[in-house]
C-alpha cells in the first residue's frame, strides 16, 4: 500500500542525483522569452527537452481556475496539453536493464492516459486512478535497453475539449538495474532491495509499477 503525499514546502531546491537526466527535474527554466505566461513558444523552450504540441511550463502553487497544481519536487512541472510530446536523447549501455521513473498528475480530464516510449519499446499507462492525497503517483517502467542512444518520449495522446485539462509531469529519473544471480551461498542476495526503481528523496510515497497488460477502460 503506497503512503499519501506529504506536504512539500513552497520553492524547495531541487535534489541532485546521479540518474537524474540533465534538467530531469525540469528545474532548468525556460527563458522568458520562451514563455507567454505558462505556454511554452518554441520546441527548445524548456533546457535539454524537446517538445512538439501545446506545453505548459508550471511553477508550483500556480492556479487553474478554483484548482491549486501542486509539484511533488522542486519548483516547477510541464503539462502536456493535447497530442503533445516531450523528448529527450539518452545515452545508455546497451545490453543493461534500467527503469525509468516519472512523476505524473491528472489535472482536469476525467480519463487520461501517458504513452512512454524509450526506443524501441513503447507503452500506454493510464493515470485516470489516483492512489495519493495530492493528485500525484510516480511510475516505474522496466526495460533492457537493445541500444545505446535512445530516444525516451513521454506522450499525451489526449484530445480533450480543453487543451488545459492534459496531465503534469515532473522528475524523469533513470537508474541501472543489476538483478540478482541466484548463488550456492546466498539465496537472498536481494534481502535489502537494493535493486528497485528510483524513489524520491525525502518523500513518503512509493512507485507504482504497472503489469504487463494494462487494463484501459
Amino acid at each position: 500500500m503506497l503512503a499519501p503525499f506529504a506536504t512539500l514546502p513552497l520553492g524547495r531546491a531541487p535534489f541532485s542525483d546521479s540518474t537524474l537526466p540533465t534538467n530531469g527535474d525540469f528545474e532548468l527554466g525556460a527563458k522568458s522569452s520562451d514563455l507567454n505566461g505558462t505556454v511554452v513558444l518554441s520546441s527548445g523552450g524548456i533546457p535539454e527537452w524537446e517538445i512538439s504540441g501545446f506545453a505548459e511550463y508550471i511553477p508550483f502553487g500556480h492556479k487553474q481556475g478554483d484548482m491549486l497544481l501542486v509539484v511533488p519536487e522542486g519548483s516547477f512541472a510541464v503539462r502536456l496539453d493535447n497530442d503533445t510530446f516531450i523528448r529527450k536523447k539518452i545515452l545508455l549501455t546497451a545490453g543493461l536493464r534500467y527503469s525509468l521513473t516519472f512523476s505524473a498528475a491528472r489535472t482536469c480530464a476525467q480519463s487520461e492516459r501517458l504513452n512512454i516510449s524509450v526506443t524501441p519499446y513503447s507503452d500506454t499507462l493510464p493515470i485516470q486512478t489516483t492512489y495519493n492525497n495530492n493528485d500525484w503517483d510516480s511510475y516505474a517502467w522496466v526495460f533492457l535497453a537493445k541500444v545505446a542512444a535512445v530516444d525516451l518520449v513521454i506522450h499525451n495522446p489526449g484530445v480533450e475539449e480543453d487543451p488545459a485539462c492534459g496531465p503534469l509531469i515532473d522528475v524523469v529519473a533513470i537508474r541501472t538495474l543489476s538483478p540478482p544471480r541466484p548463488t550456492n551461498t546466498n539465496l537472498l542476495k536481494i534481502h535489502s532491495f537494493e535493486e528497485i526503481p528510483f524513489f524520491l528523496p525525502n518523500t513518503s510515497w512509493g512507485v507504482i509499477i504497472p503489469p504487463n497488460i494494462e487494463d484501459d477502460s
